[in-house]
């Protein structure tokens, strides 16, 4: 079920995948939006083709930091779920 941000969370288990396949999937998502492509398109001599990626990157990214934090916390710090104001006069 997705949350306010859209994001669902689920994709990635810490369990499961090792801290190395998630960073390896963090590090493919970050080079394609870096190159600024997310669908390609090409066509030629009569042929045409289309490729897209299967999640956009942004939520991609955000389900690997968010399984990085489950992972290991110390590292790659703690999952917030609340917040709370100080005001200082």
């Amino acid at each position: 079920m997705p949350n306010d941000t859209g994001f669902q969370y689920v994709f990635l288990d810490p369990v499961i995948d090792s801290e190395e396949t998630i960073l390896a999937i963090r590090a493919a998502a970050l080079s394609a939006y870096q190159a600024g492509r997310q669908v390609l398109e090409w066509t030629g001599e009569g042929n045409s083709g289309k490729k897209a990626f299967v999640a956009p990157v942004e939520s991609i990214l955000a389900e690997t930091r968010y399984a990085l934090k489950q992972l290991n916390p110390a590292v790659y710090g703690y999952i917030v779920r609340n917040s709370r104001a100080f005001r200082i006069s």
